[in-house]
């Protein structure tokens, strides 16, 4: 009994092992080589003196082709464990995580609403207009929330792609941070919006930050 679980211990950190070499683009039989899991491995059966040669023969050995086989990527969708990915009519999709954002569809716009906060609920909006400019929009939100307007030659991580963002600090810190991303787009704006609210825990604050900082890395245009 002890030796199989022995045998176990071994066989999962070839499995870790053979997971970091893929992840790296290593050879996996050299890093096997180079790390000594397989020396670990083959003293290992060795000091397994209750089991049998037939034991170790057959439902103990470790198959590193078939450990290998075990091995899965993220979902080709692109979304992480446990996220799903919304894909818009108008050629752009977002993942997210259910478990902290509720999604609203709206006629004109899609909405995502962080729950997870101690604060007012912060939301980040996605929203195509047709027949408006990228300046006309940006120009609205900043007289809206008395934002500064700032040139940038990216969308998020898009290149190469001009870019108005729109951000503004409330006088009272419980009051919502605003900033926008505005873009051409087909025959119109594309917009991306966040407003998000601050407790003065650390920790949450940090938490809601980085929650919503995904969720916009995550946009993708289809079209």
């Amino acid at each position: 009994m002890k030796a199989r679980l022995v045998k176990k211990v071994l066989s999962t950190m070839i499995v870790a092992t053979m997971g970091v070499a893929v992840l790296t683009g290593c050879n996996v039989g050299e890093i096997i080589e180079e790390t000594g899991v397989k020396d670990i491995l083959t003293s290992g059966s060795k000091d397994a003196g209750s089991e049998t040669k037939e034991d170790t023969a057959s439902d103990e050995s470790i198959n590193l082709e078939g450990e290998m086989d075990t091995y899965t990527d993220e979902p080709d969708d692109g979304a992480a464990a446990g996220e799903e990915v919304y894909t818009d009519p108008n050629g752009w999709s977002v993942s997210y995580d259910p478990s902290y954002f509720k999604l609203d569809q709206q006629s004109d716009k899609v909405v995502f609403t962080y729950t997870a906060g101690k604060a007012e609920p912060s939301t980040v909006t996605f929203k195509y207009m047709a027949g408006k400019t990228s300046k006309d929009v940006a120009d609205e939100i900043a007289k809206d929330c008395n934002g500064q307007i700032t040139e940038r030659d990216d969308f998020m991580y898009v290149e190469n792609v001009k870019t108005l963002f729109v951000d503004n600090e409330p006088a009272d810190k419980k009051g919502p941070y605003i900033s926008a991303f505005t873009r051409e787009y087909k025959d119109g704006c594309f917009l991306m919006e966040t407003v998000s609210y601050q407790t003065g825990d650390d920790m949450d604050d940090m938490n809601t930050s980085d929650m919503i900082s995904m969720i916009m890395g995550s946009l993708k245009f289809t079209e």
